[in-house]
């Protein structure tokens, strides 16, 4: 599964990319329902 366009932060120190507690849990739903 893709999921295109979801925002993400960016951690100051190593520059990886990561989503906000809200964000994950929204993409969990999405993925459940699927």
């Amino acid at each position: 599964m893709v999921i295109r366009d979801v925002p993400a932060q960016i951690c100051t120190t190593c520059g990886e990319e990561y989503v906000d507690a809200g964000t994950g849990k929204r993409l969990s739903q999405i993925a459940e329902q699927r």
